[in-house]
């Protein structure tokens, strides 16, 4: 039908160009204008039966199965979580936390009571007197007592020119230059027994263990501060043979020598002193010996025997360390006159009670804090 419409439309339209016929009348136009309505008809009527078909299936494959997947899925699943976790969980925590936390910990914090107590008991207790610690210290070495014959012979010095045994005491800082052996160059320049150039130094001992442990705590601390601890090196000196001077006691020329030594000008030997004559020969001797009590002494004993060896050959052939004594506790230690002639006999090296005195001077609880005082 749509063929022969086209083919009737293309006849019409060249009849003129052959001239053969005649021009088309209004009749002929009004048939040609029906058959043109009627092809636009069928035209119109072709197109619609041939997109029908395809608008049934796409209307409705994609509207079921976009509508429901889409629709079910988010609306239950969002719906459900958020509603349960946030709600529980915000509601306990914030609620329970702040509320006991900052009620008790306020609370407790600020029981200023306990620095109200510690200033209350630290001035009830002064520190103790010198006399208030002797005191304790003669209660701890009360089991110390003379037999008859140390009472009556009193305190014994050995001398220089015997093999006996003498103490030093000092910083356990210096122990370890000590043990390498004595080098009398590293030694005070000047000294009671002792001044350079003269001789090259002096190593000091002395004949109680108890008497070195008061010089190496309370003397001359070279640190300018009194040490905690201090040890004693043991030596044995043999003396037979060996070269000394002993002054036999506090004697005229036992302070004139301690003045020529005070010269603090080391670089050169002190000519001009009018002693020097007796101190050129007191220093070709290998040792002196001799008490300890000068004014800056006053902290020792008045019984402190010292000896000095100022000659480095007689060190090393006469001077042989024998043990360390370590960890003597300086508040074990009596001060001054404290340090009674019973507790200096017993210091000295093969007295019985040696032992028993060495191990009350290193126990760390021998004085214990006194109920009046404290002790530093």
């Amino acid at each position: 039908m749509r063929f022969q419409t086209s083919f009737l439309v293309s006849l019409l339209l060249t009849l003129p160009v052959f001239g053969s016929l005649e021009p088309p009348t209004a009749a002929d136009d009004a048939e040609l204008m029906a058959l043109e309505a009627r092809a636009a008809r069928n035209a119109a009527a072709l197109k619609k039966r041939a997109t029908n078909p395809p608008a049934k299936a796409p209307a409705k494959a994609p509207a079921k199965a976009p509508a429901k997947a889409p629709v079910k899925a988010p609306a239950q699943a969002p719906a459900k979580a958020p509603a349960k976790a946030p709600v529980k969980a915000p509601a306990q925590a914030p609620v329970k936390a702040p509320a006991n936390v900052p009620a008790k910990s306020p609370a407790a914090a600020p029981a200023a009571k306990a620095p109200a107590k510690a200033p209350a008991k630290a001035p009830a207790k002064a520190k103790c007197t010198q006399a208030q610690i002797a005191k304790a210290l003669q209660a701890r070495y009360a089991e110390f007592g003379l037999n008859r014959h140390e009472a009556r012979a009193g305190i014994v010095h050995p001398g220089g020119k015997n093999r006996v045994n003498l103490f030093h005491g000092t910083n356990p800082r210096l122990g370890e230059s000590l043990e390498a052996g004595v080098n009398l160059l590293k030694t005070r320049p000047t000294g009671d027994f002792n001044h350079k150039p003269e001789v090259p130094g002096g190593f000091y001992l002395t004949d109680s263990v108890i008497a070195a442990a008061q010089f190496a705590c309370f003397g001359a601390v070279l640190d300018q501060f009194a040490p905690l601890k201090v040890d004693v090196f043991e030596y044995t000196w043999n003396g037979p043979g060996a070269d000394v001077f002993e002054f036999p006691g506090k004697t005229k020329d036992w302070k004139d020598f301690q003045v020529y030594n005070d010269n603090p000008d080391t670089t050169r030997e002190n000519v001009n002193s009018p002693f020097r004559p007796k101190a050129v020969e007191i220093y070709k001797n290998q040792m002196i010996t001799g008490p300890m009590d000068a004014a800056e002494d006053n902290h020792m004993t008045d019984e402190f025997q010292q000896y000095a060896i100022v000659n480095q050959p007689a060190v090393n052939s006469r001077l042989k360390l024998v043990t360390a004594h370590r960890n003597i506790i300086c508040k074990n230690v009596p001060k001054a006159n404290a340090l009674t002639s019973t507790l200096y006999i017993k210091g000295q090296a093969g007295n019985p009670g040696f032992q028993t005195l060495l191990a009350k001077l290193q126990n760390p609880l021998l004085v214990v804090p006194l109920e009046n005082c404290v002790i530093e």
